[in-house]
């Protein structure tokens, strides 16, 4: 028996939302919670769509985290954890130019602590975060430029992707930040979240503008941390076997290199 996909649509705010950004044909600058940013012409706007907004509000306590931006768009997101003290931010997106506008808004507030970079989903992304964000696309349906992709996600193969590899890249008590929309699939996305073994913290959900932004809160579930902690030990395990036999210096080196492992995995799983 074959099963047939879900036809997916935009909602009915976004095509005029965008046909707004799109009048836009050279960087512009809005005003988002008393801060000024720029606004490249091809990059999702925080003038005109608020998901941006709503997650700002309700960021939480982002001091001395290591946070990891995915789909940053402007920068919006990530700004405002740099401004408001984690320890570092790395803005990724698939869109060169928004990754482009994401570090003008960084050196507009000479930011030290955040940096964009070009990443499809995690491919160009090292190490481990405290706080992993991503504002999902809403939508299922075909997007036809980067534009559109910031919105809508065909049949949600990125956010079943994201899912699947965040937990990855989590220190061992960190947390994800999910953006969504009733106006998405939430069915599927509650799926995804369980079939990960995620735990739901908290839930945000507010309306504006004529539709609906949501703010999941993931944990890693038990299954997830119990395999943290058996890379970690994994780890110390190749470090003392290193130790109990006679080496090379080839074979000492990389010694050193298991113990500065081991040191790092220690340090970042309690962040």
């Amino acid at each position: 028996m074959v099963t047939q996909r879900k036809k997916y649509f935009f909602h009915h705010s976004t095509p005029v939302s965008l046909d707004k950004m799109r009048e836009h044909k050279e960087p512009y600058t809005t005003e988002i919670l008393n801060k000024e940013l720029v606004v490249y012409p091809d990059v999702l706007s925080p003038h005109y769509d608020w998901s941006g907004i709503f997650h700002v509000r309700h960021l939480g306590n982002v001091g001395e985290k290591w946070v990891l931006d995915m789909g940053c768009g402007s920068g919006i997101i990530g700004l405002f954890a740099a401004l408001n003290g984690a320890r570092e931010v790395v803005a990724t997106d698939i869109n060169p130019s928004a990754v482009e506008n994401a570090q003008e808004n960084f050196k507009k507030y000479k930011l030290t602590n955040a940096r964009a970079i070009e990443s499809n989903l995690f491919f160009s992304v090292d190490g481990t975060f405290g706080l992993i964000i991503f504002n999902l696309p809403y939508h299922g349906a075909k997007a036809n430029d980067f534009l559109e992709k910031a919105v809508s996600d065909e049949n949600y193969d990125v956010m079943k992707q994201f899912l699947t590899q965040a937990k990855d890249y989590l220190t061992f008590s960190g947390e994800i930040q999910v953006g969504f929309s009733t106006s998405g699939d939430v069915d599927l996305l509650r799926e995804e979240i369980v079939k990960n073994s995620y735990t739901i913290d908290k839930i945000y959900s507010e309306s504006d503008r004529g539709y609906n932004c949501q703010l999941y809160v993931l944990g890693a579930g038990e299954q997830s941390k119990f395999a943290m902690l058996l890379d970690t030990r994994s780890a110390s395990k190749e470090l003392e076997s290193s130790k109990s036999t006679s080496s090379t210096p080839a074979q000492e080196a990389m010694g050193k290199l298991l113990a500065i492992s081991a040191q790092k995995i220690a340090a970042v799983r309690d962040f």
